[in-house]
């Protein structure tokens, strides 16, 4: 392709093709790293966010510095760490078991950093599902009647929440 990376002993480079149809070429660092979370969760709901730290280089990497944000409300306040040491082409991981208690959508950060090896940032997003929130409208179909008269209530249940309702009955 035009544009990607390529990986050499000592860390990762990146090369992107210029206006002048040259390549730009830019050593990147020894580090890579991923966040993987679901899409969405249900409020107050565990759920797992795993992080990956990787070593591109032939040598060992140490003393990786790692900083994770995690939503506002979350059961985890502070996600930062240090990893004494990375194997060379190995992969260091982690999961969190998080829940959060603040609705709509979310970001997850991560920053790694090393002395030896250059740093890495890495983001997801999540987005906190409410549960259903159900209220029904009742509405007589004419304003006037006579007494003893029979008259009709229409009447429509709503689910102003993010998750569907069951087990209504009307």
């Amino acid at each position: 392709g035009e544009n990607g990376y390529a990986y050499y002993p000592d860390g990762k480079i990146e090369f992107v093709k210029n206006l002048d149809e040259y390549m730009d070429f830019k050593i990147i660092d020894g580090l890579e790293i991923s966040l993987i979370s679901p899409e969405s969760a249900n409020l107050n709901q565990p759920f797992d966010i795993t992080l990956n730290v990787g070593n591109l280089l032939t040598t060992t990497i140490n003393n990786v510095n790692v900083s994770l944000s995690f939503p506002t409300g979350s059961n985890i306040e502070d996600g930062s760490f240090t990893i004494s040491s990375i194997s060379p082409n190995a992969t260091y991981t982690k999961t969190w078991s998080v829940s959060v208690s603040d609705l709509g959508p979310n970001s997850i950060s991560a920053y790694v950093s090393s002395d030896n090896a250059g740093s890495d940032r890495a983001d997801t997003r999540i987005t906190i599902l409410g549960p259903a929130d159900i209220y029904a409208i009742f509405e007589p179909n004419s304003i006037t009647t006579q007494t003893g008269s029979v008259f009709t209530i229409s009447g429509k249940v709503i689910n102003d929440g993010d998750l569907p309702a069951s087990g209504i009955k009307g």
